[in-house]
């Protein structure tokens, strides 16, 4: 009893089995992780409630399906066939799509693409670059002014000069550098000590010019920011361009293969920001959070979205996802999500558009719309009179 009660609700289930669920069971114990539905035998769906005893004392609820007019020959409409409650009846489910994309790289004509850096630069181009180096040099030269001689002799007001298209790649080689080996103070990428000595960086630019790189690093405008509370603030405004520009690259120099997952990231940050979050289960608590959009087989990041806290942008799991997923509708994609996401909302719009849902963990009961579909399948068992 305590089993079923706990079993994953899907939409094939049979309405014996929604009504097994008591309603004197806690609320956690609806939502516990513990049963992950990988023991569901479609066959079984008549045996199930069997051991209740509810036919022997009660007898049992009259039986019900849904009426299809017949399987779908397509995914057009298939929604429509599912939206009116549970059903008994696994027939005349929607056939999914054919797969129409072809998965691969899409190499810019002329371009010899064989080595790490010419890939780098695929994403990192020099319009990039010379956008970062036009607004780098504008900040600083806006805030040497602001300081005027007031600056310290050792400042690096005082050691700096405008930035290149070469301090830029050095500067975000060093970068790369820095995620691979770990120290624990930038300085040591720059120690003779025999003990944690590694020249790499002093080879491609001192430390002091690192860090006026790092000071003055600008990649907008601040003459065009909207402050917070007027129309058109943007949140982002800070990274907008690189932003956008990234994405942008990702969607377009690669078409990934037909099975795809959301899921979340978090960026880590600690210093003040407005749409800084907490996500316990990450190794990196806090930060910026991202909704990523994945090839499953490669982990290659088709598509990303930063929350940002946007009145004007909902944060619904179903509308992220249909807005990630915005490129790859009507190509027959499947698309796998964990219980964050997983609703019967998301499922029927993405049938609608030719895209698969898979889920890969149990449904999430108390996610509004299950309640909703429970409540109105428990509505339409006949009580026998007694």
């Amino acid at each position: 009893m305590a089993e079923s009660q706990r079993n994953v609700f899907d939409a094939f289930e049979s309405i014996d089995q929604i009504n097994t669920v008591d309603s004197d069971v806690e609320p956690n114990e609806l939502e516990s992780d513990d049963e992950d539905g990988s023991n569901f035998d479609p066959q079984s769906i008549d045996e199930v409630g069997s051991d209740s005893g509810s036919d022997e004392d009660h007898g049992s609820p009259p039986e019900r399906r849904r009426r299809f007019d017949g399987p779908s020959n397509g995914v057009a409409g298939a929604a429509d066939a599912f939206s009116d409650g549970w059903s008994r009846d696994l027939g005349g489910y929607p056939v999914s799509a054919a797969f129409r994309s072809a998965p691969g790289l899409h190499i810019p004509d002329g371009v010899d693409a064989t080595t790490p850096a010419d890939f780098f630069s695929l994403i990192f181009t020099t319009q990039l670059l010379k956008l970062i180096k036009r607004e780098t040099n504008l900040y600083a030269a806006t805030e040497l002014a602001r300081v005027g001689a007031a600056a310290k002799p050792n400042s690096i007001f005082k050691l700096w000069k405008p930035v290149t298209l070469v301090d830029l790649r050095g500067f975000i080689t060093i970068l790369i550098h820095m995620a691979l080996i770990d120290k624990d103070r930038l300085s040591y990428y720059w120690s003779t000590s025999p003990i944690i000595t590694t020249p790499f960086a002093a080879q491609i630019m001192s430390r002091d010019r690192f860090l006026a790189i790092m000071a003055f690093l600008h990649v907008s405008n601040n003459d065009t920011y909207i402050p917070r509370g007027q129309p058109g603030h943007a949140p982002l405004h800070k990274i907008q361009l690189i932003y956008e520009h990234l994405r942008r690259t990702f969607t377009s120099l690669y078409t990934p293969k037909q099975k795809l997952c959301i899921d979340e990231a978090i960026c880590p940050w600690r210093g003040k920001l407005r749409f800084r979050v907490y996500m316990k289960d990450k190794p990196n608590k806090w930060g910026i959070k991202l909704y990523e959009l994945c090839e499953s087989s490669s982990d290659y990041v088709s598509d990303f979205e930063i929350y940002a806290a946007d009145p004007n942008l909902s944060n619904k799991p179903v509308d992220v996802c249909v807005r990630l997923m915005q490129p790859y509708l009507d190509r027959g994609y499947w698309l796998y999500t964990d219980n964050y996401y997983t609703c019967p909302a998301l499922a029927y719009q993405l049938m609608e558009r030719g895209t698969v849902k898979g889920a890969i963990d149990q449904c999430n009961l108390s996610h509004r719309s299950i309640g909703h579909a429970i409540d109105r399948a428990r509505a339409q068992i006949v009580q026998p009179i007694v």
